[in-house]
């Protein structure tokens, strides 16, 4: 048991210091945090040593025979009193009663490069960047670079952690995902039998979705997290977690040469360690950054999506907010006062104006689109289309009305001259339909 213990000691005295610095934040960081007004998750941790010792060992999944109270031997225990030792001697931690956090002295600030040497470092990184989204570059199946790239760039908008750990980037994943696959279904590749295994999880846990990511439920959230982390972010000797170790490969020929310039993996951790410089160069630039990622992403999918309208702001905005629709409720309550779908009477307070076509799929306020509707058939058809008989009653309707309602006659000359906006409307129905929004039965 004596040699295990020694074997894994490094495993052990990162994953101590991993604790101890709060998932790898700099111990000025959090000495610097403890000042300021933030959130409990950024607040130092007090620990105690049989807590930290409970956690690097679960962590690493010790037999409980090395670590709790009834051990086999002392050896795990003492390593970890020992570096908990030689710390506090460093200066590195601080005691108050029986806990302990760590702290850091005030160090000298290193040298300032030049401002040409940064600026040219700016640069290069940006080439880099630049590389690795382009087409050419990286896989040609799947978005997971864009997305890993948009996820690095959120970490380093809203944290000065250099530490990104894999559980994070899962997270965002399923974010940017979700939205894409359940709420405007974009097709995300060209495999029809081998789906990227983002989407196939999304797929199998959100088999009926919610309106909103907000109102998905807890515990499906935390098992797509679970199971993305584990397939896509896990570990490369399991051949899992290879966008991480194939992001910074860039192609020079035929040749692929591996880049170390923005972070370095360690699947071990389950976190990748941003350079400084990196840091700096995504927080910074980030306005920038994040439109080539955007469209790079979008231009990817055009090619799998190439009839689905809005797809640059479906990727860009994946929880926009939707404008109130007063203005054309109160337009069209001039010209009829019952449901499209029921023909019962609309009650004031109870009408509701509906997207004939899915917003998720049209993605705009659009007057030719939009239908008065009592709340019970609004909300049986929620993101669905309508069976093909109001497709017909929509045109009939829009060629009625288009000269009485000005909005309506200007959304349909956006659509198409003359005839030609009953053409797209028939098309829009039909390419809504082969992406998955299937027609219920109304009213």
């Amino acid at each position: 048991m004596r040699s295990d213990i020694y074997r894994m000691r490094e495993s052990i005295v990162s994953t101590l210091e991993y604790f101890l610095t709060q998932q790898g934040r700099t111990l000025h960081q959090i000495d610097r945090n403890a000042q300021t007004d933030i959130s409990e998750h950024d607040k130092p941790v007090w620990h105690t040593p049989k807590g930290l010792m409970e956690k690097v060992a679960n962590h690493l999944r010790l037999d409980s025979s090395i670590w709790d109270k009834d051990r086999d031997t002392d050896d795990f225990c003492r390593l970890i009193q020992n570096e908990i030792i030689k710390h506090r001697r460093q200066g590195h931690i601080i005691y108050a009663k029986r806990a302990f956090r760590c702290i850091l002295p005030v160090q000298n600030e290193p040298a300032k490069p030049a401002i040409n040497e940064v600026n040219q470092m700016r640069h290069t990184m940006s080439e880099m960047f630049q590389a690795i989204l382009h087409p050419s570059n990286g896989s040609k199946d799947n978005t997971y670079k864009f997305a890993l790239a948009r996820a690095i760039l959120d970490h380093c908008q809203s944290s000065a952690s250099l530490n990104v750990s894999y559980e994070y980037l899962a997270e965002r994943f399923l974010k940017y995902y979700w939205h894409q696959i359940c709420k405007y279904h974009i097709r995300q590749d060209f495999h029809t039998i081998k789906k990227a295994a983002v989407v196939t999880i999304i797929q199998n846990i959100f088999k009926e979705p919610p309106g909103s990511f907000d109102l998905c439920r807890k515990e499906d959230v935390t098992r797509a997290i679970d199971l993305i982390q584990k397939r896509v972010f896990g570990h490369a000797r399991q051949k899992t977690s290879i966008v991480v170790h194939k992001f910074q490969n860039i192609r020079v020929g035929r040749h692929v040469v591996e880049q170390r310039s923005f972070y370095e993996p360690d699947d071990n951790m389950q976190m990748i360690r941003l350079t400084p410089q990196a840091h700096d160069f995504f927080r910074l630039n980030g306005h920038i950054l994040y439109k080539s990622v955007f469209f790079e992403w979008a231009k990817f999918l055009e090619r799998v999506n190439g009839s689905l309208p809005m797809l640059l702001s479906k990727v860009e905005q994946d929880n926009i907010k939707r404008r109130g629709l007063v203005l054309y409720r109160n337009k069209y309550l001039q010209y009829t006062d019952e449901c499209f779908y029921c023909k019962n009477m609309l009650k004031g307070g109870h009408t509701e104006v509906d997207h004939l076509i899915p917003w998720s799929y049209i993605f705009e306020d659009e007057a030719w689109n939009l239908v008065l509707a009592c709340h019970e058939c609004n909300h049986k058809k929620s993101n669905s289309l309508p069976q093909e008989e109001f497709l017909s009653d929509l045109v009939k309707r829009n060629e009625k009305e288009q000269h009485n309602i000005t909005i309506l006659y200007r959304s349909l000359r956006r659509l198409g001259r003359d005839k030609d906006w009953q053409e797209e409307i028939n098309n829009h129905y039909k390419n809504c339909m082969s992406y998955g929004f299937l027609p219920i039965k109304l009213p």
